[in-house]
C-alpha cells in the first residue's frame, strides 16, 4: 500500500507541474485535498466504485478563457469558466468557493478538488433580473478520460436568474461534479439540471444556500450514466426561504443509481418541496435517499415530499430510505412514497411505440415532465427541451 501511495503522489506531482500558471492558493488547496483523498475512507453507503487514482487517469484538459460576461442596463453579469473566475474575478469568487462543499467532506469531494479541470462561474449583481437564460454544457467526447467540473453561482440580493446545466458526452471512467448555489436575500433562481452523460461512475455533489425571502426552483433530469450517486441539497438559512425540487430519473437495464435529495431548514417560516418520478426498467437498481431536517429554530416551517416509482419488468433493487427530523412542534413534514408495477397507459404506449433505448429516453422525458411539473415550471422546462431537441437534430 505504501508503494502504491508513493506512486500516486508522483503521478499527482506531474499534474501540478502541468498547471504552473495556477495561483499559489489554488495549488496549495489542491495538494491539501489530494492528501485528504489518500487519508479518507470510501463512504460506507452507495455503490462501490473502488475509487483510486489509477482509475481516474487520464484527466480531461483544462478549459479556460471562456469569459462570456455581459452588461445589462449598465450592470455587469459575470459569466465565465472556472479558471477565469479565480484569476480575473477572485475578489468575488474566492469568498464563496467551497464555502458550502468543503474539500475534506468525503473521499469524492477531496479527489474532485485535487483534480478540478472545468466549470462555470456566474455572479448576478444586486437587483438585476437576467433577461436571457444562461446555459453551460459540459461535454467530453474523449473516451476513457475523467472529468471534474465545479460550478459556482451567486444570485445577489433582489436578483433573478434562470440557469441550465447540461452534462453530456461519451464514455468516461469517472465524472465527479460539484455545484454551489447562493441565493441571497429576496433573490430567485430557476435551475435546470440535465444529465445524459455515459460515465462509468458519476458522483454529483450539489448544494445551495437560500437566505431570507429567497427562492430556488430546482428541476433535475437524470437519464444516463452506468453508476450514479448524488443527493442535491438545499439549506434554507433565512426566514421565509423556499426551495422546490422536481426530479425525473430514468434507470434502465444494467444501471445502478443511488440518489435522493436533502432539505435543511434553519430559518423560521421556511418551505420546501421534493417531488420525484422514477421509471425503473429491466433489471435496473435504485436506492432513493431523502433527508428532511427541520431544526429547533425553524419554527412554523413545512416540507412536502412525494416520491413515485414505476417498475417496468423486473428490477434488481428498489429501496426508499427516508430520514426525517422534526425538532419543533409548530412545523410539519409530509412524506409520501409510492411504488407501482402497474404500467400506466401513457407509459405503455410510449414503450410499445419505440424499441431503440436512446429514442425511448428522449420520448419519455417530456411525457414525464409534463405530468411532474406545475404550469409555470413546465413552460420553462419545455422551452429548454425544444431548444435541446433542435440541437440534437
Amino acid at each position: 500500500m505504501k508503494e502504491k501511495r508513493e506512486n500516486w503522489l508522483l503521478q499527482y506531482q506531474k499534474i501540478l507541474e502541468e498547471r504552473e500558471s495556477e495561483q499559489k492558493w489554488m495549488k496549495q488547496l489542491r495538494e491539501k485535498a489530494f492528501h485528504s483523498f489518500l487519508e479518507l475512507t470510501t463512504p460506507n453507503f452507495g455503490p462501490n466504485a473502488s475509487l483510486s487514482i489509477d482509475k481516474t487517469f487520464p484527466v480531461a484538459e483544462i478549459r479556460e478563457d471562456q469569459d462570456r460576461s455581459f452588461s445589462q442596463h449598465d450592470n455587469k453579469i459575470i459569466y465565465c469558466d472556472f479558471y477565469t473566475a479565480w484569476n480575473k474575478y477572485s475578489k468575488i469568487f474566492k469568498p464563496y468557493f467551497q464555502h458550502l462543499i468543503h474539500y475534506d467532506e468525503n473521499k469524492y469531494s477531496a479527489l474532485h478538488t485535487a483534480l478540478i479541470n472545468s466549470g462555470t462561474f456566474i455572479y448576478v449583481p444586486p437587483h438585476v433580473k437576467v433577461e436571457v437564460p444562461l446555459t453551460s454544457i459540459v461535454q467530453e467526447n474523449n473516451r476513457g478520460v475523467s472529468s471534474f467540473p465545479h460550478s459556482l453561482i451567486i444570485v445577489d440580493e433582489g436578483s433573478e436568474l434562470t440557469y441550465v446545466d447540461d452534462i453530456s458526452g461519451e464514455d468516461k471512467d469517472f465524472l465527479i461534479s460539484e455545484m454551489e448555489i447562493y441565493i441571497r436575500k429576496n433573490a430567485r433562481c430557476h435551475y435546470i439540471s440535465f444529465s445524459s452523460d455515459q460515465s462509468l461512475y458519476h458522483f454529483s455533489l450539489k448544494r445551495s444556500m437560500i437566505e431570507e425571502d429567497g427562492q430556488l426552483d430546482w428541476i433535475q433530469c437524470d437519464v444516463d450514466g452506468h453508476v450514479k450517486m448524488g443527493y442535491p441539497s438545499c439549506v434554507l438559512k433565512g426566514s421565509r426561504a423556499c426551495a422546490n425540487m422536481w426530479r425525473c430519473t430514468l434507470v434502465f437495464d444494467g444501471q445502478e443509481k443511488d440518489i435522493g435529495a436533502k432539505m435543511i431548514h434553519l430559518g423560521e417560516n421556511t418551505k420546501s418541496l421534493i417531488k420525484t418520478q422514477t421509471i425503473l426498467m429491466n433489471g435496473a437498481s435504485l436506492t432513493e435517499r431523502t433527508k428532511i431536517n427541520i431544526t429547533k429554530k425553524a419554527k412554523n416551517s413545512k416540507s412536502d415530499v412525494k416520491c413515485d416509482t414505476i417498475i417496468v419488468g423486473e428490477c434488481s433493487k428498489d429501496d426508499k430510505i427516508p430520514k426525517n427530523t422534526l425538532s419543533n412542534r409548530s412545523s410539519r413534514i409530509h412524506y409520501e412514497s409510492r411504488n407501482s408495477k402497474k404500467c400506466p397507459s401513457w407509459l405503455a404506449e410510449v414503450i410499445k411505440g419505440e424499441k431503440n433505448e436512446e429514442n425511448l429516453k428522449m420520448r419519455l422525458l417530456p411525457e414525464i415532465m409534463c405530468r411532474l411539473l406545475p404550469t409555470k415550471q413546465k413552460k420553462l422546462w419545455m422551452q429548454y427541451w425544444d431548444k435541446y431537441k433542435g440541437e440534437l437534430k
